[in-house]
C-alpha cells in the first residue's frame, strides 16, 4: 500500500533534515554519537536479559541426598524448571511456583527427610510380635529425637540410635542401662557451645526411658567427641581447654587493668597460668550429731526399773550396774529396800554427701614484667603484695608469683587499625573521585575540540557592482588583486525549495548565519548596492 504524497513528502524531509543535521558534525561528535548508541544498545539488551530470566526462591533447604534426589526427580517429571545450591541440599524454583510446588510435592510425602516417626506405628497390624512391636518403637523413638535435635541452630541432620536392654522381671541381679549415641552433622563453619552439646544430652535423656545424661555420647560430623558416655555432659577435653583459656584471660586482663592504674598503660605485662580439676567429686561424710558444747546429743528410747526389800540385819545386795546410782535406804526395824533403773539412749548420727563441680582451682601461677624504664623507682615488693591479694594467692596450696623488672623494647608509633582502615577506604574513595573527574574533564576537552572544528556552510551571494574590484587575500603577505568573473549559470534548485532550505538553515544555526551576516556587513560596510 502506497504512502500518501503529503506523508511521503513529510518523512524525505524528516530524513534529509536529518542528513543535514548529521553532515554538520565533526569527526569527533560522530564518535561520542555512536559510542552512546552502542552503550544504549547494549545496556537495553542486557536489561531485557536480566528481567527476561525468572527470578528463583528456595522451595526446599537443608535436604538429604536421597531427598534433593526425590525432589529433583518429580520437578522434572513436572517439567518444572529448578536450580541446586548449597552443595545440592538446596532447590531453587520460580518464585510464582514455590508455594503450588510445596503443597504438590507434600501430597507425594516429599521430602521425607529420611526418618521414621511415631507417624509409622499406626501402620503396625494387630498380629505383629511383642518383639517387632519393641524395634518399630525404638526407630520412631529415634527418629524423633534426631527431628527434633535438628531443629537446633547450625545442625543439618542428626542420627540418634538407641540401646535399650530387655527388661525381664525375672532377671537376678542388675540389669543393663539404657544407653544412646548421637552422631550430628553440623553447618560448615559452625561448632556447637558447651550449653548447646548439654541441651542435646538432657533432651536425650529425658524423652527416652532409663536413660540418664551420664549414658549419652555425642559425636559430630568431624569425629570430635562433644561428650562422652559416663563424664559431664557436654564436658570435653577441648570444653576443658576453653575454660581454662578463659579463666586465665580473665585473671590477667584485671590485673593488667589494676597495674595500669599504678605504671601507667604499657608498663606492665602479666601472665596467667592456672590449673583446673575437671573431675567430678563426691564425699560422703558420717559423723555424731553434736550441741552447742561438742556433746553427743542422746536421745532415750527404753528404760528399766527393778527394785528389791529385805528384812532383817545385815548388808543390803549390791545395786544392778546403769546409768543410775542405785538407792539404797535404811529403817529402824532392820528392812532394807533397793531400786535400780537402766535407759537406753540412742546417740544421734549425721551423713554428708559433698559433691565437688568441675573446675575447681588447684593451683595458679602469676607472672608480671615490669617496665625498668617507667617503674625504676617502684617497690616491687609492694606490687607483688597487690597483685597477691588481688588474685586470691595462697603459697600454702602451691600458688606461685614471680615479678620482676626488665627495660622494654620502645613501641613504633603506629596508626590504630580503624585510622588505617579508614585511610586506605579514603584513598580508595579519592582515587575513584579523581579517576571520574580526570574521565569528565577528557570528555569536556573531547567536547571542546570538536566544537572548535566545526565548519561554516557558505551561503551564495549575489553579485553586486564590487564584483568588479579586487579581493584581498589574507593567506599572503601581499595583496594580490585577482579579477572575479560571473559564475556560469547552472540549473539550481526552484526558488521556493531554495528559500525554504535557507529558512530552516537559519532556524537550526542562527548564531552561525548571525556571524556570517555580520562579517558580510564588515567586508562591504559603506558600499552601496
Amino acid at each position: 500500500m502506497a504512502l500518501p504524497a503529503r506523508t511521503s513528502d513529510s518523512l524525505n524531509a524528516t530524513w534529509r533534515r536529518a542528513r543535514g543535521v548529521l553532515g554538520e558534525f565533526t569527526m569527533g561528535q560522530k564518535t561520542v554519537s555512536a559510542l552512546a548508541l552502542v552503550g544504549v544498545v547494549v545496556a537495553a539488551v542486557v536489561f531485557m536479559r536480566v528481567e527476561s530470566q525468572p527470578n528463583y526462591q528456595p522451595l526446599f533447604t537443608n535436604l538429604q541426598a536421597a531427598d534433593a534426589g526425590a525432589v529433583t526427580a518429580q520437578l522434572t517429571t513436572a517439567k518444572i524448571p529448578y536450580e541446586l545450591s548449597s552443595g545440592g541440599s538446596t532447590i531453587l524454583v520460580p518464585a510464582n511456583l514455590v508455594d503450588q510446588e510445596r503443597v504438590a510435592l507434600a501430597e507425594q510425602g516429599l521430602p521425607s527427610s529420611g526418618t521414621v516417626g511415631f507417624s509409622n506405628l499406626e501402620k503396625s497390624g494387630i498380629t505383629t510380635s511383642q518383639f517387632v512391636q519393641q524395634v518399630e518403637y525404638q526407630q520412631a523413638l529415634e527418629g524423633q529425637l534426631a527431628q527434633t535435635i535438628e531443629s537446633i541452630q547450625g545442625v543439618q541432620s542428626a542420627q540418634v540410635n538407641l540401646v535399650i536392654p530387655a527388661q525381664s522381671s525375672f532377671a537376678i541381679g542388675p540389669q543393663p542401662a539404657t544407653t544412646a549415641s548421637i552422631l550430628l552433622d553440623l553447618a560448615p563453619g559452625t561448632s556447637l557451645t558447651s550449653g548447646q552439646v548439654q541441651a542435646i544430652v538432657h533432651l536425650t535423656a529425658a524423652a527416652t526411658p532409663g536413660l540418664s545424661a551420664s549414658g549419652v555420647t555425642v559425636v559430630d560430623n568431624h569425629g570430635d567427641v562433644l561428650s562422652g558416655a559416663g563424664g559431664a555432659a557436654g564436658g570435653t577435653s577441648s570444653s576443658d581447654s576453653a575454660m581454662t583459656t578463659a579463666y586465665d584471660t580473665q585473671l590477667a586482663g584485671a590485673l593488667d587493668a589494676l597495674l595500669s592504674r599504678v605504671v601507667g598503660p604499657g608498663n606492665a605485662v602479666v601472665q596467667v597460668h592456672a590449673l583446673l580439676n575437671f573431675n567430678q567429686q563426691s564425699t560422703t561424710i558420717k559423723g555424731l550429731q553434736t550441741n552447742a558444747k561438742g556433746q553427743p546429743l542422746l536421745a532415750p528410747t527404753g528404760s528399766t526399773t527393778s527394785r528389791a526389800t529385805y528384812t532383817g540385819s545385815g548388808t543390803p545386795p549390791a545395786g544392778v550396774l546403769g546409768s543410775n546410782t542405785p538407792a539404797v535406804t535404811a529403817n529402824a526395824a532392820g528392812t532394807y529396800s533397793s531400786t535400780s533403773s537402766q535407759v537406753t539412749n540412742a546417740v544421734g548420727q549425721v551423713t554428708q554427701t559433698i559433691s565437688q563441680a568441675p573446675g575447681q582451682v588447684v593451683h595458679t601461677s602469676v607472672a608480671v614484667l615490669l617496665n625498668s624504664r617507667s617503674t625504676s623507682t617502684l617497690s616491687q615488693s609492694k606490687v607483688a603484695a597487690l597483685v597477691s591479694a588481688a588474685a586470691g594467692l595462697n603459697t600454702a596450696t602451691g600458688d606461685r608469683l614471680v615479678v620482676t623488672s626488665m627495660r622494654f623494647a620502645p613501641t613504633p608509633v603506629t596508626a590504630p587499625a580503624s585510622l588505617a582502615s579508614g585511610s586506605r577506604s579514603l584513598v580508595e574513595h579519592a582515587a575513584e573521585g579523581g579517576a571520574l573527574l580526570l574521565v569528565l574533564a577528557a570528555m569536556m576537552v573531547v567536547a571542546w575540540r570538536s566544537s572548535r572544528r566545526a565548519h561554516y556552510d557558505e551561503l551564495p551571494v549575489l553579485p553586486t557592482r564590487r564584483a568588479t574590484g579586487a579581493v584581498e587575500l589574507e593567506a599572503h603577505p601581499t595583496s594580490v588583486e585577482m579579477p572575479v568573473t560571473a559564475p556560469a549559470p547552472s540549473l539550481g534548485p526552484a526558488p521556493d525549495m531554495v528559500l525554504a532550505q535557507v529558512s530552516t538553515y537559519i532556524e537550526q544555526r542562527p548564531a552561525d548565519v548571525a556571524r556570517l551576516l555580520r562579517e558580510w556587513a564588515n567586508d562591504h560596510g559603506g558600499d552601496s548596492p
